[in-house]
C-alpha cells in the first residue's frame, strides 16, 4: 500500500542517519584521541 511505502522510506531515512552518526561520532573519537596524543 502507498502508505506501507512511506512507512518504509521513513525508516529508511532513520536507518541512514543513524549510520551517519555512528560515522560522524567514529571520527570524532579519532580526532579526540589524535589531540590527547
Amino acid at each position: 500500500s502507498p502508505q506501507q511505502a512511506r512507512e518504509n522510506a521513513q525508516a529508511g531515512r532513520i536507518r541512514l542517519s543513524g549510520q551517519e552518526i555512528s560515522q560522524i561520532s567514529e571520527a570524532a573519537s579519532r580526532h579526540l584521541t589524535s589531540l590527547d596524543a
